[in-house]
């Protein structure tokens, strides 16, 4: 399996397109059937096919015009639902806020024009 940790993201667009045409193969599919079936055309699927960025509307297209729809429901999946113990449910968070370490409050405050 390949590590994505160690990829560019050129490097992981290929691998995923390599993947998605061998499932497409596998399941004798045309590239007009992935079309047709998923609602997606060729430009994007070839712009896939030689490592080019598509937009996300048409990666899931092509996911379902192969029948691999499903396995995106995985993607963000907590790794609690997997988890053989219980755990403590926490509160999820709905904001990231960043602490700003340059801030001392305990500082003087200074108009620029001062020496």
């Amino acid at each position: 399996m390949d590590d994505f940790n160690l990829m560019n993201d050129e490097e992981i667009i290929k691998t995923l397109a390599k993947r998605f045409e061998q499932v497409r193969i596998k399941n004798e599919l045309s590239e007009v059937d992935v079309c047709k079936q998923g609602g997606t055309n060729k430009d994007a699927i070839h712009r896939f096919k030689n490592g080019k960025n598509i937009n996300l509307k048409n990666f899931i297209a092509m996911m379902r015009g192969v029948g691999l729809l499903e396995e995106l429901s995985n993607i963000f999946v907590s790794q609690t639902e997997y988890s053989p113990k219980p755990q403590v449910q926490k509160k999820t968070k709905k904001r990231v806020f960043k602490k700003n370490k340059d801030v001392n409050i305990n500082d003087e405050f200074k108009w620029g024009d001062e020496s």
